[in-house]
């Protein structure tokens, strides 16, 4: 029966100790179980999908602001820019939080010193929590999803619970409204420090 669900979860095989019970497990699934991860697989796919898509609108943000930092009057340049250096997959997120710190070190983008660690710190988190999920596995534990990734070479879980969404939720939205109070200026409104 658990070769429906192959991507769903990590489970254990056939005759192998499941480490919460330290029992032998005997390979048989029961349908109310089964029912209760497809449940939640579906709830975190969709989280897996949000997380995905708000990453790809900062990194646009982010785009933007690069862009229009090295050529904010020459629309065919920023087009070939955009096209032969921010779009080509040597470019990554990473390197493009990278070009943002050193344009804000240098400060050619005005942003006070508070904003400027605030919005490094979280770019920085919705980077990592983005290819945590990208690069990660989910695993189910006593029916509870857990995301299980690397990071600086240590193996890290963390619960996928609606607390754990709720916080990531409020982390894209804290780094929009400072992505868009760079690229727009004192004009736009924004409550973040």
């Amino acid at each position: 029966m658990a070769e429906k669900f192959p991507a769903l979860f990590k489970l254990a095989s056939k005759g192998e100790i499941i480490p919460e019970t330290n029992k032998e497990f005997d390979g048989a699934f029961r349908a109310k179980d089964l029912f209760e991860i497809q449940k939640i697989q579906n709830n975190i796919s969709t989280m897996r999908g949000q997380i995905v898509t708000s990453s790809l609108n900062v990194e646009s943000r982010l785009d933007d602001i690069i862009v229009n930092y090295f050529f904010s009057k020459h629309q065919k340049k920023k087009k070939y820019f955009i096209e032969l250096f921010l779009e080509k997959e040597f470019l990554t997120f990473m390197q493009k939080w990278k070009i943002l710190k050193d344009l804000l070190d240098f400060d050619a983008l005005k942003l006070t010193e508070v904003r400027r660690k605030v919005l490094l710190k979280k770019l920085h988190e919705i980077i990592e929590t983005r290819n945590s999920f990208a690069h990660g596995e989910i695993v189910f534990f006593r029916q509870k999803a857990y995301l299980e990734y690397l990071k600086s070479g240590k193996k890290n879980r963390v619960r996928l619970s609606k607390g754990y969404e709720n916080k990531i939720s409020v982390l894209f939205n804290q780094v929009i409204r400072l992505l868009d109070y760079l690229k727009y200026g004192s004009n736009f409104h924004s409550s973040i420090t």
